[in-house]
């Protein structure tokens, strides 16, 4: 249900759902933070962004950024010598 459908629903503006619902920025936040350190170490394991996406529950698209957004930043994400 959108946030409109539900306004509609308990006669309430659709602000006011979207603000019942909201997280509290500094838990998004740190969410968002946690998502970016593993992004970039799945990557640097040498994984695929595809896969790191599946893994993560997350667009390709996001983690695509998300590596761009790092190296524009001057990340080092080299990949990680294999054993073997």
């Amino acid at each position: 249900m959108t946030a409109t459908e539900a306004a509609k629903r308990f006669g309430v503006s659709p602000r006011t759902i979207r603000n019942v619902v909201a997280e509290e920025r500094s838990e998004y936040v740190g969410r968002a933070v946690s998502r970016r350190e593993q992004i970039i170490t799945l990557y640097r394991q040498g994984l695929k962004q595809k896969t790191i996406a599946e893994q993560l529950g997350v667009t390709p698209a996001l983690v695509s950024m998300r590596l761009r957004e790092a190296r524009e930043a001057g990340v080092d994400l080299s990949r990680l010598p294999t054993d073997g």
